[in-house]
This record gives C-alpha cells, sequence and structure tokens, in this order.
C-alpha cells in the first residue's frame, strides 16, 4: 500500500507539472514577443536620437554627456559658423533719419591689434531703445572662417556708418 501510495503521489506530482509546461510555454512565448518589442522601441529611440545641426560649422561645446537623458528643446551642444556673421551695432536715435540699408560701414577692432573690414548695412532695428536712447543697425560679414583676417566670433568691433545721403 505505501509503494501504491508513493508511485501514485509521483504520478500525481508528475502530472501537475506536465500540466505546467503549457502555461511556462505561454509565458515564454509572451517573454519573447515582449523582448522582441523593447528590441523595436531601442531601435527607434537610436534612429531618434541622431542629432543633425541646421548649420554648417565648428562644434564650440558639447552641453550633455554619454548616457545622460535629454528632452525635446534642450540645448545639447554649440556650433558657430563664421563664415556669415551678423554684427549688431548701436549708434545714437537721432542717426535713424540719415542711416539705410545698404550704407557703407568700416569696422576695426576694439582692442588689441587695430585691424579693419568693410561692409554694409544689412537691416535696421524697429525700435529705439529708451533707456540709452539708442538704435541698433544689423551689418553682416561674409567671410572665410580659415582666413587669418576673418573676424572670429566674440571680438569687440567699432563701426562708423557712411551714409549715402548727400545732404548730411
Amino acid at each position: 500500500k505505501q509503494k501504491l501510495l508513493s508511485v501514485t503521489s509521483a504520478s500525481i506530482n508528475a502530472s501537475e507539472a506536465a500540466n505546467r509546461f503549457p502555461a511556462r510555454e505561454e509565458q515564454t512565448a509572451s517573454t519573447v514577443v515582449t523582448r522582441s518589442a523593447e528590441v523595436e522601441l531601442a531601435k527607434e529611440n537610436v534612429r531618434r536620437c541622431k542629432v543633425l545641426s541646421p548649420i554648417d560649422g565648428v562644434l564650440q561645446s558639447i552641453d550633455v554627456r554619454v548616457g545622460e537623458h535629454v528632452n525635446s528643446g534642450k540645448q545639447i551642444a554649440r556650433i558657430v559658423n563664421s563664415s556669415t556673421l551678423e554684427i549688431p551695432l548701436r549708434l545714437p536715435s537721432h542717426a535713424r533719419a540719415f542711416v539705410h540699408i545698404a550704407d557703407k560701414v568700416a569696422l576695426r577692432s576694439a582692442g588689441f591689434g587695430k585691424r579693419r573690414w568693410d561692409a554694409r548695412v544689412s537691416r535696421i532695428a524697429p525700435e529705439d531703445d529708451t533707456n540709452s536712447r539708442t538704435m541698433i543697425v544689423y551689418v553682416d560679414i561674409n567671410q572665410d572662417a580659415a582666413s587669418a583676417s576673418s573676424i572670429p566670433p566674440g571680438l569687440f568691433v567699432r563701426g562708423e556708418v557712411k551714409s549715402a545721403q548727400e545732404d548730411r
């Protein structure tokens, strides 16, 4: 009787183990599907993580580290393109009547070296600064960034605008 009970118990245990195999198979199949979805999501994240600059230029600084999570709109790097520079010049507000787009501008470095560049006014800000009583004119410079005579971004310059009007 004891042998019969032991064999019956072993038979019941084996049946229960066999009955668990379909559930384990289904669970494992579900895990495989989940992992496949995670792989596809990771591939999509890698594709979306490729960052392209809208301008050509030189990488000046990187503001994030490898592995750091960033949100859309966060600055991750600074690219500088010094082939075209826009230089704002502040002029007295009363000069607005005499300054026009395409007027000649003589730029010179404000510090050591006294280098000179010729340019033209590309646009004029529509409003005056009420605190300083100045207006801003913008000067565009197209230059070869590799040239020794190019204006580096951040250089302080002084400008003299020569009005095209003769009745000045």
